[in-house]
């Protein structure tokens, strides 16, 4: 596991000290697969409010966290998401030397609010 090495720890203390900054109401947790997800609720204006996970994949920071919207469940035919239904907002922007989970659960909240206008409007904006 990629944050069993020292590198590896350093990164997981330093994203989880920025993840307490700025969504202190998230939680890291190790799923069954042994990978580490930190999950928490997004409420966005209007008072909708949504159960994500940013699970870490087994070669993070290498690859972005994959983004899952766990509840509610979104709705069928929802734009911008990989067929495996998890979030599409790195598509070929996540460099592993900057990229955070912090910015990705921000990416995450841009990606909910234009799935509200998308509910509403039918566009995607």
């Amino acid at each position: 596991m990629w944050f069993k090495n020292e590198r590896g720890a350093r990164r997981l203390m330093t994203e989880g000290l920025a993840m307490r900054s700025h969504f202190p109401w998230f939680r890291l947790m190790r799923m069954r697969s042994g990978q580490l997800a930190w999950r928490g609720r997004l409420k966005l204006k209007g008072g909708a409010s949504y159960l994500i996970s940013a699970e870490l994949p087994a070669h993070y920071p290498y690859e972005a966290p994959v983004l899952w919207v766990l509840a509610p469940s979104l709705v069928g035919g929802c734009p911008h998401r990989y067929g495996d239904g998890s979030l599409c907002i790195h598509l070929n922007s996540w460099n592993p030397d900057n990229g955070t989970v912090v910015q990705s659960i921000g990416n995450a909240a841009v990606w909910l609010s234009k799935y509200q206008a998308w509910r509403r409007t039918g566009v995607w904006r």
